[in-house]
């Protein structure tokens, strides 16, 4: 008998295609799973009001982890690890200096010193009924940045000079109450201190009572090193980097763009 109880599921490069949506055909399986009786979280450095509403795309049932683990679903409370006021007026402060664009995420609200950029901003969503409070608040000046900014759970910071951003990464990561965690070369994350996806999937898996040996994690990303690292098996998807395979028990046979957690999740607990 299988003994995975539970799957963690990277959303971008992974569960995702090249359009950022999820397959009918990975809906599918995800819905048999459940189903199934197996646990299904949608693990994701996005904000939660987005991940909350692919999560809903497939069923009511899948449970979210966002942020990098900074907001999280466990059973009906939403858990929020909120970086310290403290550390987000010193990191504007380093901002100000090299001017990186940088986007201040709590679970429904992003805050920016740039000007509106759909990238990242989401303002799209408030038009869903299920997020009536969600919000961005681009143009804001450096101090209106520090008033504003309120229960932040990530910070995304990226830069075209990759010098730049690294020496910025480097000051930044000396404040204390933090983590930073890389996503890729122009960009990295900031969260409250010991907050990653691994330490996420521990709280959520715990609180199941689901040993972490019984969890399966699919990725392809730097910020899914955590979340590979407490995991009973862990497998890369084929598109992933190599350094990030060679982490893994295993990697897909298929990319995200040919349904590759379709085929894993199948095998797993589908044809047995």
């Amino acid at each position: 008998m299988n003994k995975y109880q539970a799957v963690c599921l990277d959303l971008d490069g992974t569960l995702f295609g090249k359009d950022s949506t999820i397959s009918q055909k990975n809906k599918e399986v995800l819905k048999a799973c459940l189903d199934k009786g197996i646990q299904v979280y949608f693990v994701s450095g996005r904000p939660y009001f987005f991940t909350k509403y692919q999560a809903s795309l497939v069923d009511e049932r899948v449970q979210v982890i966002s942020g990098n683990g900074g907001c999280y679903d466990k059973g009906d409370t939403i858990v929020e690890k909120c970086i310290p006021q403290k550390c987000l007026a010193e990191i504007i402060d380093c901002l100000k200096e090299t001017k990186s664009p940088a986007f201040f995420k709590s679970k429904d609200t992003i805050y920016a010193h740039e000007a509106y950029d759909a990238r990242f901003m989401y303002d799209e969503w408030v038009k869903l009924p299920q997020f009536p409070y969600t919000k961005s608040y681009p143009n804001l000046s450096w101090e209106e940045l520090k008033d504003k900014s309120k229960d932040i759970v990530k910070i995304l910071i990226y830069d075209t000079d990759k010098v730049l951003l690294r020496k910025l990464r480097q000051r930044i990561e000396g404040i204390d109450g933090i983590t930073v965690a890389s996503y890729n070369e122009i960009s990295f994350d900031v969260n409250a201190a010991n907050v990653n996806k691994g330490n996420a999937i521990k709280d959520v898996m715990e609180y199941r009572k689901i040993p972490l040996a019984n969890v399966l994690a699919i990725g392809d990303g730097e910020n899914d090193m955590a979340m590979f690292a407490v995991a009973g098996h862990t497998i890369a998807m084929c598109n992933a980097k190599a350094s990030i395979q060679k982490l893994c028990d295993e990697v897909s046979a298929l990319s995200n763009e040919d349904d590759g957690v379709s085929e894993i999740l199948q095998e797993y607990f589908l044809r047995q």
